[in-house]
């Protein structure tokens, strides 16, 4: 590792400048000797503190999220539509993270979809916005509202879908305040905790469910057991 000799913090970095070493950073030994050190360190714990900062704040989303289906007497597709705008907002779908370089491609597709289904949700009016369950759109009106929101009609009926599966967990929660069983505090103890204690489905809504699982397993092999 190279070394020089404490002669003053401004005067090592004007050397350090005039001789064009790149990325480096200063830091005062025990024996009073000033190193040169590569920033990559530094870059990889700021990394580190990031990844920790978004899990953390995307457990505490998470919680809120569920606070607030505990709160609704019933769940309509109002009350979806208000979740996904403020997971949106939360999340900066519709700020800073839709500027994302192009490098987070994997983000970007992300939020994009998100953009698509608040979109479609915004096409939704009155009386639809109401409704309990997505058997009671009609066909006339699905084809409207992916015409409106310049989508497919398979794109209004995933957002349908994914609408059913929250009606479910809604129920469910509702279920477990009653029954004083604790309530998940991240996806995975959702997730797990479904499955132990699954949720009492109409006909209906074991089709929706057994439709929607299909599509995680396709998605994501490893999520869905």
């Amino acid at each position: 590792m190279r070394t020089v000799k404490a002669i003053g913090l401004a005067r090592v970095a004007s050397r350090v400048r005039a001789q064009g070493i790149p990325r480096a950073r200063l830091s005062r030994t025990r024996t009073g000797v000033i190193q040169i050190r590569s920033l990559s360190s530094m870059f990889g714990s700021m990394s580190e503190t990031s990844v920790e900062y978004v899990k953390q704040k995307s457990l505490t989303d998470f919680r809120k999220a569920l606070d607030k289906i505990m709160e609704m007497k019933r769940f309509r597709l109002e009350n979806f539509k208000q979740l996904m705008e403020e997971s949106a907002r939360t999340a900066g779908a519709t700020g800073w993270r839709s500027n994302l370089p192009s490098f987070m491609k994997g983000e970007k597709e992300e939020l994009e979809e998100v953009k698509k289904q608040l979109r479609i949700l915004e096409q939704f009016k009155g009386r639809e916005l109401m409704m309990r369950e997505s058997r009671e759109i009609k066909s006339a009106e699905k084809q409207r509202i992916a015409k409106d929101a310049g989508v497919q009609v398979s794109d209004v009926n995933l957002v349908l879908r994914q609408f059913d599966s929250q009606v479910t967990i809604h129920k469910w929660l509702k279920s477990r305040v009653e029954r004083k069983l604790p309530i998940p505090t991240s996806p995975e103890e959702l997730q797990g905790f479904m499955q132990v204690d699954q949720p009492k489905l109409t006909s209906s809504e074991k089709r929706q469910q057994t439709k929607m699982r299909k599509r995680m397993r396709n998605m994501n092999p490893d999520l869905v057991q």
